[in-house]
Formats: structure tokens, sequence, C-alpha cells
């Protein structure tokens, strides 16, 4: 090898690696889904109300701020 040629990483570190992309690219399709659940609430919101919320959706709210807040979005 060169001396100055980069270094390939090791098998370790590549294993390391697509195993955060595999969890980064999980918790990218969750925040997807937590938004298409939010649309769908907020447009009940715009048809019935906050008081015609189900508790269900009212969690869905509560668990999509408390993911916000954590993630600085």
């Amino acid at each position: 090898a060169s001396a100055g040629a980069p270094r390939r990483p090791g098998p370790l570190a590549r294993l390391l690696e697509r195993r955060r992309q595999r969890r980064d690219e999980a918790h990218r399709a969750s925040m997807r889904a937590l938004d298409e659940e939010v649309d769908r609430v907020l447009e009940r919101v715009s048809k019935v109300g906050l008081t015609g919320l189900t508790n269900a959706e009212r969690k869905i709210l509560q668990r999509a701020s408390k993911a916000r807040r954590k993630s600085g979005r």
C-alpha cells in the first residue's frame, strides 16, 4: 500500500457504518409514518375541532410533539 493513499475502513468499521445507516433509515421511515398520521389527525381537527379527537388521536399528536422537540425539528 502506498504511504499517501487513504486506508479503506476495516471490517468492523464497515459493519458499524452499515448498522448506523440502517438505524438512520428506520428512524426516517418512522418519522415519515408519524408525519402521515399527524396529517390525518390535523385534517380531523380542521373538521371536528380539538374536542372531537379520540384519545388515540390526541396521543398521536403528543407523540409527534415529543419527537419534534427531541429532534429539534
